[in-house]
């Protein structure tokens, strides 16, 4: 029999899962190592979902010596109508490595896999809470659900709908390991722990059987009505590419972000019903930075930077952009005796253009390549992505009493694009009117030609006006006001739009107006963006 020392916890669970209120959650531990005065630290992990986000997890001792808690720290993951996930982290010191317990307070069939794995690789199952008090509340086993306890996955066959009725699950994930061991205590004493699986499912008191962990997993599912239709794509969400699969690990670096991107396809939408795709779960391991690259977006190159040091054996001669064509996509050209440098226009070198709802997103990578072919590599491989991120809309105001400089909208220092304001004095739009002449003024109901330029030369894209109002004062929020233009559309009755030289201008005329009282001056304010044109 093999020999480990381990620190055995188990975590059970108590009387919320079937509460009105509480619709799940997980805990987890991760033993962190020795402290300096001979305790042990160990950090529990507790993720909830209740009805409102000042509920949260209490934890309490149930059996043992459970330590003291040296930190605590507790916020607010999401809060939709449906619910608010809080997360908490509490650092507790343990005076030895001994066993102790503590306490946290209907026509498709589904199949549920749930989060349960572990990082060392025992063998992990998933079962109803048996004990009343200590694992469960009301140890009650929902109709219509079947539990596969290797695999931890919940199969939902049929149950009547009840918009009221809420089926609640108190769980427990237990990890046994793949081969006979002895646990070893500091304490001299020893516990053998079996891998007979036979007897893990008959019994679990048996200390030859006993787990060497018990986690709670509590959760709720709410049974909806029938829809027409149980094929995946048609009312329910279907995972397409780029979705990760069940199961999948993700590779992240320390201080590195991570894009994980999910996409779902369906046919046909109920505008007054909800529907839920499969569940997935996705495992991110996270280990220390290997190459040290740093990007810095400007309104026409992205610039990426790569330590020299941070790779061995590898020159910027065997490295190329995607599209190493243009010259000016060279990686020599700027790199030096520590950094391969890059600096890559937005339209080139092979830049890849996405979108989103709020941001253009430009993408290129950095690989190895072999001179002589330009289609296999022998050399130490090497592959940096990197992007720059710009949001697509952004505020431009300008006042008919004073001339205002151009306006840098920006966003978590990822890139910026700049947008001006300008009077012209016709509509031929050739001369803009210099800003020593400001304040301008203008009889009511005389045109005022108005350009809205975006500096930022992007290919494929256009200016869009979302929205343009005008105020008295600066304040953009300030009353009174006057909408000009509303989700694109023309509003006032006196605009006049008129042909531009590219697509980052949009150029128009309006009527000079006042606001009705003491205010003789007027403000205009512009929410632009950029759009991708096809």
């Amino acid at each position: 029999m093999a020999s480990t020392q381990v620190l055995l916890l188990q975590l059970l669970l108590v009387s919320l899962a079937s509460a009105s209120h509480h619709y799940g959650g997980t805990v987890a531990f991760t033993y962190k190592g020795r402290n300096p005065d001979g305790t042990l630290q160990v950090d529990l992990r507790t993720t909830s979902v209740f009805r409102g986000c000042s509920r949260y997890y209490h934890l309490s001792c149930y059996n043992g010596n459970c330590g003291n808690v040296s930190k605590i720290q507790r916020g607010v993951v999401d809060s939709t109508e449906q619910g608010c996930e809080t997360e908490s982290v509490e650092t507790r010191k343990v005076p030895n490595d001994r066993p102790f317990q503590m306490r946290v307070p209907e026509n498709c069939p589904r199949t549920y896999r749930m989060m349960a794995f572990d990082p060392d690789g025992d063998r992990v199952r998933c079962r109803y809470g048996n004990f009343r008090s200590a694992e469960c509340s009301t140890c009650h086993q929902p109709p219509g659900f079947y539990i596969d306890q290797d695999s931890c996955t919940l199969y939902y066959r049929s149950a009547s709908y009840d918009r009221r009725k809420v089926f609640g699950f108190e769980m427990v994930v237990e990890d046994f390991p793949h081969e006979n061991v002895i646990l070893n205590y500091s304490d001299g004493s020893t516990i053998p722990q079996a891998t007979n699986m036979t007897n893990i499912r008959t019994t679990y008191l048996n200390t030859t059987t006993a787990p060497l962990s018990k986690l709670p997993l509590q959760f709720s599912v709410f049974v909806d009505p029938p829809i027409p239709s149980c094929q995946e794509g048609n009312y329910l969400p279907k995972f397409v590419a780029p979705t990760p699969r069940n199961g999948a690990h993700i590779q992240a670096e320390v201080n590195k972000e991570v894009d994980i991107r999910v996409k779902a396809q369906v046919a046909r939408r109920a505008r007054s019903r909800i529907f839920h795709s499969e569940m997935r779960c996705v495992l991110v391991d996270v280990g220390k930075e290997q190459i040290k690259t740093n990007v810095i977006c400007k309104e026409s190159t992205m610039t990426v930077e790569v330590e020299k040091s941070s790779f061995a054996r590898l020159h910027e001669e065997h490295l190329r952009l995607i599209d190493p064509s243009n010259t000016v996509c060279s990686l020599q050209t700027h790199s030096n005796s520590t950094h391969v440098i890059g600096v890559i226009p937005l339209n080139a070198c092979g830049t890849e253009i996405e979108e989103d709802e709020e941001n253009l997103i430009f993408k290129n990578e950095i690989t190895t390549f072999d001179i002589t072919q330009n289609t296999i590599t022998r050399h130490h491989l090497l592959e940096v992505q990197f992007y720059c991120q710009y949001p697509k809309r952004g505020n431009v105001t300008l006042g008919f009493t004073a001339h205002r400089k151009n306006v840098t909208v920006w966003d978590k220092g990822f890139g910026t694009f700049t947008y001006n304001f300008e009077f012209y004095p016709n509509d031929q739009y050739q001369t803009r009117i210099d800003p020593i002449l400001y304040p301008l003024e203008y009889d009511l109901g005389i045109p005022m030609y108005i350009q809205i330029f975006a500096e930022t030369l992007v290919n494929n894209t256009e200016l869009f006006v979302e929205s343009c109002r005008a105020t008295p004062y600066d304040n953009p929020n300030s009353r009174p006001s006057y909408t000009i233009i509303e989700n694109g559309c023309i509003v006032d009755s006196t605009i006049q739009t008129y042909p531009t030289v590219n697509e980052r201008q949009f150029r128009f005329s309006m009527e000079a107006f006042k606001f009705i009282g003491l205010h003789d001056q007027v403000k205009n304010g512009a929410k632009v963006q950029f759009i991708i044109s096809v």
